[in-house]
């Protein structure tokens, strides 16, 4: 990505196809078909939300250690497992 020039309130980018597919949160530029001049990008949203998930790093890490203690204190209690035909068959 490369500064272009500068605006009364920011700045004129030219990005590559995959950097933009990047920078909205696609893997590739190939599943981005809607990106026309003049599109905004919320990046601080997107920001805004990686910096609350990167701050709630041990809270969810204490979640996920509660959930796979339920998950084995419920296994035992489990029904068998009996695979049911689907419709049509």
């Amino acid at each position: 990505m490369k500064i272009l020039g500068k605006t009364g309130e920011g700045y004129i980018l030219e990005a590559s196809n995959k950097e933009l597919a990047h920078l909205v949160g696609f893997f590739s530029e190939y599943e981005m078909n809607y990106l026309i001049v003049g599109t905004e990008i919320e990046i601080n949203h997107m920001y805004n939300q990686l910096y609350d998930l990167s701050h709630m790093e041990n809270d969810l890490q204490q979640i996920a250690d509660k959930l796979e203690k339920y998950a084995e204190t419920l296994r035992p209690l489990m029904p068998l497992h009996i695979e049911c035909p689907t419709k049509g068959e």
